[in-house]
């Protein structure tokens, strides 16, 4: 009776601290109306143009009968169940740089140093993310289902308006149950959510459990998700029903069997180890995130996106002792590539994580070229991807605009010294992109119907990507004519303009990935992309 008497009145503490420290912490944050208000009011904006456009033509695109056929038929299963595994493994990967468990500074020194149990502690964040990611995978499963069954209704109206045995074969071989419907949409949304939960669990293991753990989840993630990709070369085959496609395509790998027993069985496990992970986790680990992220929020708050990114760069650990100048180079040109390379070989972990995601930037170009319709947003994905892919290989054209506004050190001119800079990533980024692209046109028919368009459409983003990398880094300060309000009847514009000027390279190459995919025999639209980023790079270097 006296350790339960004990253990109620230790819990009892803890929580009266925890609420102590939370009530200080809200009190200290509290900031003026009008300052919340105008959050609110860029928040909405900032939703309304950017984010309902792009969730709208999302949906637009899911629910066409033809790319919910597509997306729910056995040859996609593979594919989105091996996407599921790279956003697993991804999990892990911001476990390391910013976990579920972050605080304000105060916060998080107050709690890693109180006597309240960990466990406790970290609970509510922890729970918070567990909730918003399940909520997250039930949405995309559940959109997935819907998607099916109105190409499903669609198909049956089609054969009903028009009876020809085409439209009857293609109706009788699509068509499924109200109930079996329902079941789909259920089953898909559980799945969905499953999924969800495990994404949320391995983002903290990542930032509970050691690198080298870590690094061995990724990899065993990794994996299965190429055995996933792969999964149909090599004869593994999924039901052909709505429920079972379902439920194979949202899973993470395996036939769909044992899809969502696996997913859920995942779920479960994870679940009962969230006490453990956040008992095993490091304070220090939480401290530093909590500080990086509070330095994140505020470059954030003055668009200094650049700064905001630099703050999870990875310190240079491996390749000290190469030594980046030297070797049998004598050429100026052959000294800055070597120079560039050695420089990114000593973060090899950014710098394979980079050279993925361009391979499969090359891959997810190519094949959305090729398609008919052509997948716009795949290939504004695929743009935006490469442009931040490009970030490992270009850290020369930042030094290079850094070197230009100090004394002379290399006996060649400033812009001698920036064009030399481009060419290791422009090399770089255009074979690995060049190299994905390839793969897709040997093994995809369709891909391989037009290889040249594929392969040259990827190489223009390559470039592209490099050129608005070398924009980026000539992006001056906030210019203070940004700051002059611009009434509207709508109310003030000029925030909209700073969020352009921030994401102008994002924007850029959205709008790069879109044009060379929907006009794959034209290189007209997608070069104009790349001249007008060449321009306003050439403004910024005149105005320096």
């Amino acid at each position: 009776m006296a350790d339960t008497t004990g253990a109620s009145s230790s819990t009892r503490a803890s929580a009266t601290v925890l609420r102590d420290l939370r009530q200080t912490v809200r009190e200290a944050r509290r900031r003026p109306a009008a300052d919340t208000s105008y959050a609110v009011y860029l928040a909405l904006l900032i939703v309304l143009v950017a984010v309902v456009p792009v969730v709208r033509a999302g949906w637009l695109f899911v629910t066409d009968p033809v790319n919910a056929v597509a997306l729910t038929s056995a040859a996609t299963v593979p594919v989105i169940a091996g996407v599921v595994g790279l956003v697993w493994a991804a999990a892990v990967i911001a476990g390391r740089l910013r976990g579920p468990v972050v605080f304000t500074p105060f916060l998080a020194h107050a709690l890693t140093t109180s006597p309240v149990p960990q466990r406790r502690a970290f609970a509510r964040q922890t729970w918070m993310s567990v909730a918003a990611l399940s909520v997250a995978g039930a949405l995309c499963g559940a959109t997935l289902a819907a998607a099916s069954a109105a190409a499903v209704t669609s198909a049956a109206a089609s054969a009903v308006a028009s009876p020809s045995a085409a439209a009857l074969a293609a109706a009788s071989s699509v068509s499924v149950a109200t109930p079996e419907i329902a079941l789909g949409v259920a089953l898909a949304a559980s799945v969905g959510a499953a999924s969800g939960i495990v994404a949320a669990l391995l983002w903290l293991v990542g930032q509970a459990v050691p690198p080298r753990w870590s690094a061995l989840a990724i990899g065993v993630l990794a994996a299965l998700s190429t055995a996933a990709f792969g999964a149909q070369a090599w004869g593994f085959s999924f039901g052909p029903t709505l429920a079972t496609s379902i439920l194979a395509a949202l899973a993470a790998v395996g036939v769909h069997s044992l899809a969502a027993p696996g997913t859920l069985l995942a779920a479960l496990t994870l679940l009962a180890v969230v006490p453990l992970l956040l008992s095993v986790l490091e304070p220090r680990v939480v401290l530093g995130q909590s500080l990086r992220w509070e330095a994140v929020r505020l470059h954030t708050s003055t668009l200094e996106l650049s700064a905001s990114v630099a703050t999870y760069q990875s310190v240079p650990r491996a390749g000290r002792r190469r030594f980046a100048i030297g070797g049998r180079a004598r050429s100026l040109p052959a000294i800055i590539v070597r120079r560039d390379a050695v420089a990114a070989l000593r973060t090899p972990g950014r710098l394979a994580i980079g050279v993925l995601v361009l391979l499969a930037c090359g891959a997810l170009i190519a094949g959305a070229a090729a398609v008919a319709p052509p997948a716009w947003m795949l290939g504004a994905i695929a743009g935006v991807a490469a442009y931040a892919a490009a970030g490992p290989l270009s850290d020369g054209l930042r030094h290079a605009v850094e070197a230009a506004s100090a004394l002379p050190l290399y006996g060649t001119s400033d812009s001698a010294l920036l064009l030399l800079h481009t060419l290791f990533p422009a090399l770089a980024v255009g074979l690995v992109v060049a190299t994905g692209a390839v793969l897709v046109t040997l093994f995809w028919p369709p891909a391989a119907a037009l290889p040249l368009a594929s392969i040259g459409s990827a190489v223009i983003v390559a470039i592209g990507s490099v050129v608005l990398r070398l924009m980026n880094a000539l992006k001056p300060p906030l210019p203070l004519a940004l700051l002059t309000p611009i009434p509207t009847p709508a109310g003030d514009a000029a925030a909209l303009n700073r969020v352009i000027w921030a994401l102008d390279g994002v924007i850029l190459a959205g709008l790069l990935g879109a044009a060379v995919t929907l006009t794959a025999t034209s290189v007209l639209a997608p070069l104009g992309v790349v001249a007008v980023a060449g321009l306003i790079a050439r403004r910024r270097w005149a105005l320096r």
